[in-house]
């Protein structure tokens, strides 16, 4: 993922990731350090002289907290802690004062739509999810695709849950749960964390009357045309704004300033650039997804450029990605490698590397390395792709792709 940017336009005083590349990382699919066959976080410290030698200048990090794993992660049971099976609080320390001794900075993922249904916040806090006693809407579940709400035997009255029924989400209209994900922000700011990718960013707030949400139309978003429902009730509120501006005063106010990159699953470019805020005040970055859809024809693709670039008011940095992630089945030919206990494919460590233009040398030269690197070197660690014969290259003989780059 690159944050945009020209060369010629970037002075001292800008951001790291202005002009920047991060590298996305899968944290149980990349690097095991202590040979139980699931990647860790030391693993992932044993690879920082790799990752330095390909010039990116920040990691994002899959989630690392305590979870069931029905979402492999996304569905978070203790926002604190670290999954025992990717290490722990001293792992993640270690981390980031090594990637920062190499000048890389580490990014989480958050997921504040919804926790795991194993949250204590569950049984214990009911008031922080949205509930109602009768199933009120139409409204679809993601997984699955039947109704987004579940009975909660227990309680006798329906939850919602916009993913899985394992998803429950919370209520932002609750301040409480506003006051909580402010501590979960410092907690990790604290402890050096750059900033987070914040999961379904378009999604938090949901409409307080539960109002059913309206048939698609052609002017829907792919996703939308084939649920068959405009997703304008469940998510896409605009009350959610309210909310990255508080954010963002809050990352603001360390040294440096954190970053906030959302994952705004938006298809009008209006909606998607407001994400930035009016002023430029609320996320830093937003993930560029109206190309996932785009025919693969120069045309098709200058138009969602230039579409990109045209909303006014807006002043901040466009993300770019040239590599999207194994869950949208269109990761620029590269596949997960998943532990043999993963049920569902997401991305592993494939660069994020676009640029606004050919003058960003940083992006060109990480671009090179991976084009270039010859065949019978077999694949850059970490990007394991698939042979024409469909087994994998993980296995194929490598060599060191330069005699300057660290052994791996």
């Amino acid at each position: 993922m690159h944050g945009g940017g020209r060369l010629g336009d970037m002075g001292p005083a800008d951001p790291w990731w202005r002009g920047g590349v991060l590298y996305q990382i899968y944290p149980r699919s990349f690097a095991d350090a202590n040979g139980d066959g699931i990647g860790d976080l030391p693993g992932i410290v044993s690879r920082l002289d790799y990752l330095e030698w390909l010039g990116i200048d920040g990691i994002w990090l899959n989630p690392i907290h305590p979870s069931p794993n029905v979402d492999w992660g996304y569905d978070v049971a203790d926002y604190f802690g670290v999954h025992p099976d990717l290490g722990t609080l001293a792992d993640v320390d270690r981390l980031v004062a090594e990637a920062e001794g190499r000048g890389i900075r580490v990014l989480l993922d958050l997921v504040p739509n919804h926790t795991s249904d194993r949250h204590p916040w569950f049984r214990a806090r009911p008031e922080l999810y949205v509930w109602a006693n009768e199933i009120p809407n139409n409204w679809l579940a993601a997984f699955g695709g039947g109704s987004a709400w579940t009975l909660d035997p227990e309680r006798g009255r329906y939850y919602l849950h916009n993913f899985a029924p394992e998803q429950p989400d919370l209520d932002w209209w609750n301040p409480e749960v506003r006051e909580k994900f402010e501590r979960i922000l410092r907690f990790w700011f604290d402890r050096g964390v750059a900033g987070f990718r914040i999961d379904v960013a378009n999604a938090l707030v949901k409409d307080r009357e539960l109002r059913d949400n309206p048939p698609a139309n052609e002017n829907d978003d792919p996703w939308s045309r084939r649920r068959g429902f405009t997703p304008l009730y469940n998510a896409n509120r605009p009350e959610v704004h309210e909310i990255y501006r508080e954010w963002r005063a809050l990352a603001d106010g360390y040294d440096p300033p954190r970053v906030l990159v959302g994952e705004a699953w938006v298809w009008d470019f209006a909606r998607w650039a407001a994400f930035w805020g009016t002023e430029a005040d609320e996320l830093n970055m937003a993930f560029n997804f109206q190309l996932l859809d785009a025919p693969f024809e120069a045309d098709a693709l200058r138009e969602v450029v230039e579409r990109t670039q045209r909303p006014a008011g807006v002043t901040a940095t466009r993300t770019w990605h040239a590599a999207l992630c194994s869950c949208c089945s269109r990761c620029a030919g590269h596949r997960s490698s998943t532990t043999a206990t993963s049920s569902r494919s997401r991305t592993d460590t494939c660069l994020r590397i676009g640029s606004s233009t050919a003058r960003n040398r940083r992006a060109t030269r990480v671009a090179r390395r991976c084009r270039g690197r010859p065949r019978a070197a077999g694949p850059i660690p970490g990007c394991r792709s698939r042979t024409r014969a469909g087994t994998s290259r993980r296995n194929a003989p490598t060599r060191r792709p330069r005699s300057t780059s660290p052994a791996i």
